[in-house]
């Protein structure tokens, strides 16, 4: 097991973007449980974010605050199929090899990692709610007083609060658009990245799970099939994720990128 975790070390976070896209399988995953062998926290690391001291210095993220909301996290969303551990995971990965193709600044990365690791931190699956951007919302609600408790920043909050709410399907249709290679397009591209650029096989096997944990009654072709329409009209959010999806194999893409 140790030579396994070895390989997937922060240090080598490079191996995941030479391998694009191929490397999205080996992310911890629904696709691979027996290589979930990253902490969420660790996952952060590879991505790139910052060492305790220059994260806390240069940013005001503190990494015993990420390591509290990360192993709260798995606890609370251990029972979700598709909105799980694996997923946020999978995103953060995502926002690592994305910010590796937009050249942001590290501080700029680093915010990026933590808003990947919030953005479904109180997923409930299939409980429901009426109110538009309630599963974002709760999400911030209960992670950033967790953040701030073990050190972050609080004028960082506002930034999380907007980040977080746009990876809606019901968030302002503008947040969706080109906008060059912002760190919240960024993130809207990762959370596509980690579920929709993998192949057919993978993505069915990811529908089925979303539709199980939503409880959905629709078919299965119906719903794999309205949300690659969804995406196709919207198309990729940053420039760093046009480019990424050029390389995909005919096999990954779905969709052209505008």
């Amino acid at each position: 097991m140790r030579s396994r975790r070895l390989k997937y070390r922060f240090a080598n976070r490079g191996y995941a973007a030479l391998r694009w896209p191929s490397g999205l399988s080996m992310m911890p995953s629904q696709l691979s449980p027996e290589m979930a062998q990253l902490s969420l926290y660790e996952c952060c690391l590879m991505a790139g974010l910052s060492g305790p001291v220059k994260a806390r210095q240069k940013t005001g993220i503190s990494h015993s605050g990420i390591k509290s909301l990360a192993k709260k996290q798995v606890k609370l969303m251990r029972l979700n199929a598709y909105h799980n551990s694996a997923h946020i995971g999978q995103v953060i990965l995502a926002c690592g090899l994305l910010a590796d193709a937009a050249q942001i600044s590290q501080i700029e990365r680093d915010i990026l990692i933590v808003a990947a690791l919030i953005h479904d931190y109180r997923h409930l699956g299939a409980k429901r709610n009426k109110t538009a951007l309630w599963q974002e919302a709760l999400s911030c609600d209960e992670a950033l007083p967790r953040l701030i408790r073990g050190g972050c920043d609080s004028r960082l909050i506002a930034l999380f609060y907007e980040m977080v709410l746009a990876t809606s399907p019901l968030a302002d249709e503008e947040a969706h658009s080109i906008k060059g290679n912002d760190i919240l397009s960024l993130l809207l591209d990762a959370d596509l990245f980690a579920s929709l650029f993998l192949p057919k096989a993978s993505v069915d096997r990811l529908t089925a799970n979303l539709k199980f944990e939503e409880r959905l009654s629709v078919p299965h072709a119906q719903l794999r099939d309205g949300f690659l329409a969804q995406c196709a009209e919207k198309g990729l959010a940053s420039l760093a994720g046009g480019m990424l999806h050029k390389r995909l194999k005919p096999s990954m893409t779905y969709f052209e990128a505008h």
